[in-house]
């Protein structure tokens, strides 16, 4: 493996040892005991390859290059943990809330007592508590445990229950009540991840909400972008949906259970400066005089809004699945992407392969929806470089169409 520098970067490590045997971080079945706090204090440059984090660290490496794996990532994702020199490790760091998502799940609960039943790399369980909730957390593993009190020690965080034991052991010989139960079942509980079959996550939330109706009046539920919203509404709880986006990516799917809910979908923008929340209401759109395309982003089609957008803004539709308008009108970003439309291609391939020449158009950043191709494969058909600022939409399978536009400015 080639080395890379990592320089200047505060490093510290927790170790773990069963016996003999060292385990490796992303490995979470063996049962280990924390040996000591600290291995690492004092500033180095650090080189990332085998060799030469083998010689400083023995037989830690394999819980140091885990952390630093999972660094580059978790600066955007978990700002806060990184600048208080936290460990992550790749399974509960994958399967974490970023910062800004647990934020807003804690802005849902209002100073209350929070059970956390799958709390993972605590993230969440840490949003609840700095936003003023009581928190009991729970997850099986001792060993994943050991490291979140260990960040949570390097946070300065004293307060948060941390209970070694499942969800169903917890709920069925506990009988505390709490305001609010909150869950991010694994994913992945066999390995592969299960994507939208919630019945098949671990554990299965919706049967201990049966199971267990009297622990809390409210369930927080974290799930999939892929969760099917018309399979929750058949669940038979009363519901608000939540739809988390951020930079124009669907997040995932939370649900609110509790008895006075709206029964709304609701589409939040998670940005920088404030979150934008849309239930899917006409908004006022800016005119222009320029023909404008507009591609309605993935949160609104996650929410079945996109289904209404023509008729709401008197827009022409463009495709099938209502994902692709032409109009004199740029909505909100949150809503959808607007470009102004240079010209339309119709066609065979070859014909749009010819005119997109003719237009000296050789680099261009491409979709594709409802298309004979994706997007990857169009752009290798087509011979076109990746980027620039020439936004290609194609859409048809028997009429092939080419929207030839670029960002309004």
């Amino acid at each position: 493996m080639e080395a890379t520098a990592i320089t200047r970067i505060h490093i510290t490590f927790a170790f773990f040892m069963l016996h003999s045997v060292y385990c490796k971080i992303n490995e979470y079945h063996a049962k280990f005991r924390l040996l000591q706090d600290l291995l690492v204090t004092n500033r180095l440059q650090i080189r990332t390859d085998i060799s030469s984090l083998h010689t400083i660290f023995e037989e830690a490496t394999p819980i140091v290059t885990e952390h630093l794996a999972c660094l580059a990532k978790a600066m955007k994702k978990l700002p806060n943990m990184v600048q208080a020199e936290c460990l992550f490790a790749k399974t509960p760091y994958e399967q974490s809330s970023s910062e800004a998502v647990a934020k807003f799940h804690a802005s849902l609960a209002h100073k209350n007592s929070v059970l956390s039943i799958t709390g993972g790399l605590g993230v969440d369980d840490l949003a609840f508590f700095q936003a003023g909730c009581k928190v009991t957390s729970l997850d099986p593993d001792a060993c994943l445990n050991a490291l979140v009190l260990y960040n949570f020690r390097k946070l300065h965080i004293e307060g948060i229950d941390r209970l070694t034991t499942t969800a169903e052991d917890f709920l069925a010989t506990n009988p505390s009540l709490y305001n609010i139960i909150f869950a991010d079942p694994d994913r992945r509980p066999k390995g592969d991840k299960q994507y939208g079959r919630v019945s098949e996550y671990s554990p299965d939330v919706f049967q201990l909400m049966r199971n267990y109706p009297q622990i809390a009046p409210r369930w927080i539920i974290k799930l999939s972008p892929l969760t099917d919203l018309l399979w929750l509404r058949n669940q038979g709880f009363p519901m608000d949906i939540y739809i988390l986006s951020q930079q124009g990516e669907v997040k995932e799917v939370l649900c609110d259970v509790h008895a006075k809910v709206a029964e709304k979908t609701t589409l939040v923008s998670l940005e920088t400066d404030n979150n934008r929340s849309w239930h899917g209401e006409i908004l006022q759109p800016e005119k222009v005089t320029f023909d404008v395309f507009s591609e309605a982003t993935s949160g609104t089609i996650k929410c079945g809004y996109n289904k209404t957008l023509a008729n709401d803004y008197g827009m022409q539709n463009l495709n099938a699945q209502h994902t692709y308008f032409l109009s004199h009108s740029i909505l909100p970003n949150h809503v959808a992407r607007n470009f102004k439309l240079l010209k339309t291609l119709e066609g065979s391939m070859r014909e749009i392969q010819k005119e997109l020449k003719i237009m000296g158009i050789t680099q261009a950043n491409i979709s594709a929806r409802e298309f004979i191709l994706d997007a990857e494969n169009t752009r290798k058909k087509l011979g076109i470089k990746d980027g620039g600022e020439t936004y290609l939409f194609f859409t048809g399978k028997e009429k092939k169409v080419c929207y030839v536009t670029q960002k309004p400015g």
